[in-house]
């Protein structure tokens, strides 16, 4: 099995608001399961991440399309869903 990364690094440089949104969603999602988070969310593996990005968009009501494209194409998905929320956010502030 091929490993696929996210490049969280670029993500939080080039999209900083949008990111900054997906913490929150994150933090506010841990606290609702009650998960006591000792390891940074960018240290789990991407197929551990890919639920919450699922989610993440969801919530806000972007379509994130991971049934129909390779997976190893996942990423660059997610990373044009944070550009395009990002855009969003920079807009309306």
């Amino acid at each position: 099995m091929k490993k696929i990364q996210l490049d969280i690094l670029s993500i939080k440089e080039h999209y900083p608001r949008a990111w900054k949104d997906f913490e929150d969603f994150n933090q506010e999602l841990n606290e609702i399961y009650g998960f006591k988070v000792e390891t940074a969310f960018e240290a789990y593996p991407f197929e551990y991440q890919l639920g919450v990005f699922i989610r993440f968009f969801i919530d806000l009501g972007m379509e994130l399309d991971v049934c129909n494209i390779e997976f190893e194409m996942i990423p660059a998905v997610i990373e044009e869903n944070f550009k395009g929320h990002n855009q969003a956010v920079a807009h309306y502030s």
